[in-house]
């Protein structure tokens, strides 16, 4: 599991940082993503690390793919009480929503699931480095099993 952000590897993340914007919030130009929040002051589409995990998980926008957790944790841990199953998909929720907008899905995001938790995103091959491409071939591991995924969205 990447150490910067959870849900993503540290090596694939310099590809998709954005060299030339700063953050909206602090100025800083180190580490800023893609990122959608809704902060007073306004709407935001990027923002860097340390505001990414600064900001309330009130303000900042949800994955589609927080809608799959309980029921993606019910099947794989199936005597678990409900109270547990919540509790757990909550954590992994309110971490997947404090990662960077990375990949750039060009649909409606599609984050796999597995061995109870969600994958880490590992790349997207042939993304020129810098260049934070949108569509195309997204590829992820889970971090319980090393089983790969690859996410594929028409631009």
């Amino acid at each position: 599991m990447g150490q910067a952000f959870r849900y993503v590897a540290d090596a694939s993340l310099d590809a998709h940082r954005h060299r030339d914007l700063p953050c909206p919030l602090c100025r800083s130009r180190d580490e800023v993503h893609s990122f959608f929040a809704e902060p007073e002051g306004g709407y935001i589409t990027e923002a860097c690390a340390r505001c990414i995990r600064s900001l309330p998980l009130a303000v900042i926008a949800p994955w589609r793919s927080e809608r799959l957790a309980v029921g993606h944790l019910r099947e794989v841990f199936p005597g678990l009480p409900a109270d547990e199953l919540e509790q757990r998909g909550a954590a992994m929720c309110a971490e997947l929503r404090r990662t960077p907008r990375v990949p750039a899905f060009c649909q409606e995001d599609e984050w796999p699931l597995c061995c109870g938790d969600f994958a880490e995103y590992v790349g997207h091959p042939g993304l020129p480095e810098g260049s934070d491409g949108i569509g195309g071939l997204s590829l992820f591991r889970c971090p319980g099993c090393g089983r790969g995924f690859e996410v594929f969205q028409c631009p």
